[in-house]
């Protein structure tokens, strides 16, 4: 399972600078939709995925939600959103 739209596609670069802050583990994704894999404590390496149908956004596996929802939140706090 998965969830679309969550992140937006210029929105990666800057997620991994916050995964770099919190020394979480990611890597390039392996294939041609992977754009990158994060390192959970609970749940090994989870995904995160191209779209076809929708360039602009990334798919996001179920169990990196959380932490992608954390991003958001803290970018919203910072322009005050």
């Amino acid at each position: 399972m998965a969830n679309r739209a969550t992140l937006h596609k210029n929105k990666l670069e800057d997620f991994k600078e916050y995964l770099d802050n919190r020394g979480i583990a990611y890597r390039p994704g392996k294939g041609t939709w992977q754009e990158l894999q994060v390192l959970t404590s609970k749940h090994g390496w989870q995904c995160i995925y191209s779209r076809a149908d929708m360039p602009e956004h990334l798919t996001v596996q179920d169990k990196l939600c959380p932490l992608v929802w954390g991003y958001l939140e803290q970018k919203r706090k910072e322009t005050g959103k």
